[in-house]
């Protein structure tokens, strides 16, 4: 249960990275929330009910009942419930109320919503509203809708540890793919469960028909070049996993997704600099601490029995170091096939709080955190 937690928390801080070489999404903040107008109703004995603002309910015997507002409704003896459907809505996650009965909210796909079936309203089916399903809003396309058929978009950019290398390589042509964590970690070649798709120069990528559907642990994100060192080293970050609380990490369609590819020189240079030459065969975790915007300096890395090596402004290891330098990196050579990594600085609070670290064969698995004066 604790790994199951932690791995849900990790991508909240790609969300919170700006998308100019250190984010990890575009216009992805979410809210949360309970549902609020078109609750429940229930149908008196053969009468007639109202659940919700604009929503419809008939009870009675045998009655048929759709909730208002994309809410739920309870029909009378022997009657026919119908709950509001809806999607992400400003990719949030709502009970009830307007944006409908599974994760709905203002912006969600819904039939309902403030302002009745027909006519839609906030976030409504047929013209949008607040960040509906026409126009996006905030976070626009959300989270939600048929797992078993997920649409995934975005940009891989470089990790942001590659520019100090220069000369940087070219996007066009990397493999993007959604895997499960689990089997993908034991190296299982099932773990796909979706098309992989190259990247056209600027990076940009689509993902269609992925089954979210069903895991036991989550799924990762993968970005590799076209053949083993063609450039690129195979990398993951953590996407999301199902049933999650946390926006950052619900699973379904999801636009402005940001992954990060892994150049081959700057997985050479830390071989070098390290004196291994075997580290990223063996499987390495490489971690990121930034403000959001620019790398940050003395924070301390806990990683329980795993040992954390520092990495100074030429991405060396800083001999006895204890916190991380100008560069905010800091590297993990994992024992354990999967523990908690949580970072650390008086005054400051990191998102995710703690995150799973995992170890992977030829695998860079990458962890991004970002800290904020409390």
């Amino acid at each position: 249960m604790r790994r199951l937690t932690s791995w849900c928390i990790l991508c909240a801080a790609c969300l919170a990275l700006s998308a100019a070489g250190v984010g990890c999404g575009e216009d992805e903040v979410r809210d949360t929330g309970k549902g609020g107008t078109g609750g429940e109703s229930t149908g008196g004995s053969g009468g007639e009910s109202t659940g919700g603002a604009g929503g419809e309910a008939m009870g009675g015997a045998g009655g048929e009942a759709m909730g208002g507002a994309g809410g739920e409704s309870t029909g009378g003896a022997g009657g026919e419930a119908m709950g509001g459907e809806a999607m992400g809505g400003a990719g949030g996650e709502n009970t009830g109320g307007a944006g409908g009965e599974a994760t709905g909210g203002a912006g969600g796909e819904a039939k309902g919503g403030a302002g009745g079936a027909a006519a839609g309203g906030a976030g409504g089916e047929a013209e949008g509203g607040a960040g509906g399903q026409a126009t996006g809003g905030t976070g626009g396309g959300g989270s939600g809708g048929d797992l078993t058929s997920a649409t995934i978009s975005g940009n891989v950019w470089l990790h942001p540890l590659a520019a100090s290398l220069g000369n940087p390589p070219s996007r066009l042509g990397l493999i993007v793919q959604i895997l499960d964590a689990e089997k993908a970690l034991m190296n299982d070649p099932d773990a796909s469960v979706g098309l992989a798709v190259t990247t056209d120069a600027n990076g940009s990528f689509t993902l269609q028909d992925v089954d979210l559907s069903a895991t036991t642990l989550g799924f990762v994100l993968v970005v590799s070049g076209v053949s083993p060192g063609a450039g690129f080293s195979h990398s993951m970050i953590p996407f999301c996993m199902p049933g999650a609380t946390d926006p950052a990490m619900v699973c379904g369609d999801r636009s402005g997704q940001i992954a990060f590819a892994f150049p081959s020189t700057l997985a050479s240079t830390l071989e070098t600099n390290m004196s291994d030459p075997n580290m990223v065969t063996n499987g390495v975790v490489l971690g990121y601490v930034s403000d959001g915007s620019t790398a940050m300096d003395g924070v301390t890395i806990d990683a329980g029995f795993e040992t954390v090596t520092y990495l100074d402004a030429a991405l060396g290891p800083i001999p006895g170091g204890s916190t991380t330098s100008t560069n905010g990196a800091f590297l993990i050579r994992p024992v354990q096939p999967i523990f908690d990594v949580t970072p650390t600085k008086a005054g400051f609070g990191f998102v995710p709080v703690t995150a799973p670290g995992a170890k992977a064969v030829n695998v860079v698995f990458q962890l991004f955190f970002v800290g904020a004066a409390d």
